[in-house]
């Protein structure tokens, strides 16, 4: 991983998830900076307005924008406030309890719910990794 400190943005419509979130980002260390946003709409907003973001983490069944939708936004490069030059190479983390689906293979990569903070960890620096091995090429 480069020396350079990535930037997480978190998507959940469930802001419970965040106070765990918290304990896991301080558990992962000081290597990572994560942004929150409740809801799938939020998350575009700070997408635009907060960008650009390394990694996007987001939960898959959401009420108004949901998972695949916040997909479609980033890969196409418009969100619900417009075109805001929103990097479509970003990769993308999807969460849910569904085990699999067609829809699921089109994110860079799906944890289950449940999930460890270890799992998490791991998916994490797995997926920066790629994307810098990408970067370097």
């Amino acid at each position: 991983m480069s020396s350079r400190t990535p930037r997480v943005l978190w998507i959940d419509d469930d802001p419970s998830f965040f106070d765990w979130m918290k304990v896991v980002a301080e558990m992962l260390g000081p290597g990572w900076q994560f942004v929150f946003a409740c809801g799938g709409e939020m998350g575009l907003r700070l997408l635009c307005k907060e960008g650009p973001f390394d990694l996007v983490v987001t939960d898959f069944m959401m009420p108004e924008v949901n998972g695949a939708d916040v997909l479609h936004a980033i890969r196409s490069g418009r969100t619900n406030t417009g075109s805001c030059g929103t990097r479509p190479d970003v990769p993308v983390i999807v969460c849910t309890i569904l085990e699999s689906g067609a829809v699921l293979e089109k994110f860079d990569a799906h944890l289950q719910r449940p999930f460890a903070w270890e799992t998490l960890a791991d998916q994490l620096e797995r997926v920066i990794a790629g994307k810098s091995e990408v970067g370097d090429s």
